[in-house]
């Protein structure tokens, strides 16, 4: 399914994206989303915090995911969040690609312009990768066994979003 996704997006040529700056990353959730298999271009908006983490990432994505899947009608959604998965590991800046990030959506618009993350304010849809560049996470994709894969995203809010395998997140001032 990824690769027919991605053939159909690869009409519109995506190394050339809509917007005027170039892309920081790719990202993609090829094997755990289908909405987002198909890399989109990614570029950093701004850093977020919450009560326990300071390290999230505000990006906005091209070409935008549909909303309608999540009830938003004909509204697309342009801005994800995206958080580091495991701990160790960072975004500020990306030392190892790929890097392995949770996506969440956000469903409180306040949080772009305080710069912060309150509890029910994000929704996590997906895990996803992060690439360099396009031809990574395109290649990504195309050496990917094909899983069986949900077609909506589960709907999950969290106060907080954690490392994987850590009991702490990053706390303010480390």
């Amino acid at each position: 399914m990824a690769r027919k996704l991605l053939t159909r997006s690869l009409r519109r040529d995506l190394s050339k994206p809509t917007d005027a700056k170039a892309p920081d990353f790719y990202l993609s959730t090829a094997g755990e989303y289908e909405g987002l298999a198909v890399p989109r271009a990614c570029r950093i908006e701004a850093r977020l915090s919450d009560r326990v983490r300071v390290d999230h990432l505000l990006v906005r994505i091209d070409p935008p995911l549909e909303g309608q899947g999540f009830g938003l009608g004909s509204r697309d959604i342009k801005q994800l969040v995206l958080t580091v998965i495991f701990d160790g590991t960072a975004l500020f800046p990306i030392k190892e690609w790929p890097a392995h990030v949770y996506v969440a959506r956000i469903l409180d618009d306040s949080i772009v312009a305080t710069g912060s993350i309150g509890s029910g304010q994000v929704q996590i849809i997906a895990w996803g990768t992060l690439f360099r560049t396009l031809a990574e996470a395109t290649a990504s994709i195309m050496t990917r066994p094909r899983v069986s894969v949900p077609r909506r995203p589960q709907t999950l809010t969290v106060p907080v979003i954690r490392f994987w395998g850590g009991k702490r997140g990053l706390r303010r001032g480390r």
